[in-house]
């Protein structure tokens, strides 16, 4: 009886010391993780010509807060961020992207939960003042406040209206600026979700982007910009936009 509750004791210590070891190999594990993520999206900056800075940074939000998806939650954070001008659709523009987070509640009481969300995004700015527009594939921007009370804008293609929801303050710029063009290279590409305020574009989906997937994404957003009519940045020029038609 003695040597049973000897043994028992002797493999509960035994699960506490394996329990630590893999708790201790997870931690180190995460460790070495991180640091060649922010290696890499170092590397990433160099290559684009771009300064990176992996501080947490609480003014973001407020810079940046034309776009809803920087004001989820709260103890809302920009961190590993890349800043700088390069080479973006034929054109030298001001560039920010990096990873942010943030945190919801939930609950309430003793089943009272915090959650952080982390998600990566790219910024990238814009010649001309442009009205709020958003083009996307999935719902991650479906319940976002500053989209409510507009309504999702159709077009001529059926298949394109199907396929996408656009959302803007002035259907005019978005019916210019979509063209047959423009939806065609929408369709063929799988661009994150895409919005239009102020003179920025953003660009996030709502995941966490390994380091060479925004140079992917770097890509997708000059060849967005290459795809604009030329009517439509005139028509920006000649303040033709800024109002629902």
């Amino acid at each position: 009886m003695l040597a049973n509750v000897a043994i028992g004791s002797v493999l509960i210590i035994m699960l506490i010391i394996a329990a630590g070891v893999a708790v201790v190999f997870v931690l180190r594990w995460a460790h070495l993780q991180a640091k060649k993520r922010l290696e890499a999206l170092h590397r990433v900056a160099a290559q684009l010509g771009l300064t990176f800075d992996p501080a947490k940074d609480a003014d973001h939000d407020e810079q940046f807060s034309q776009f809803a998806v920087f004001q989820r939650g709260d103890t809302r954070r920009a961190y590993n961020t890349m800043r700088g001008s390069t080479q973006v659709g034929g054109a030298s523009r001001q560039v920010r992207m990096g990873d942010f987070k943030f945190t919801t509640t939930s609950g309430s009481g003793k089943n009272r939960r915090r959650t952080t969300h982390y998600f990566s995004y790219l910024l990238v700015q814009l010649q001309h003042h442009v009205p709020e527009l958003i083009i996307r594939r999935e719902n991650f921007f479906d319940k976002i406040g500053a989209f409510f009370g507009f309504d999702d804008i159709d077009f001529e293609s059926a298949e394109f209206s199907k396929k996408f929801s656009v959302k803007s303050s002035d259907k005019r710029f978005a019916w210019d600026l979509i063209d047959p063009r423009m939806m065609q290279w929408l369709m063929d590409n799988a661009s994150p979700a895409i919005e239009l305020e102020d003179d920025w574009m953003c660009m996030a989906d709502g995941r966490c982007w390994a380091p060479e997937d925004y140079l992917g994404k770097m890509a997708l957003a000059g060849g967005f910009l290459e795809q604009w009519p030329e009517h439509t940045v005139r028509g920006l020029s000649e303040g033709r936009y800024g109002k629902d038609a």
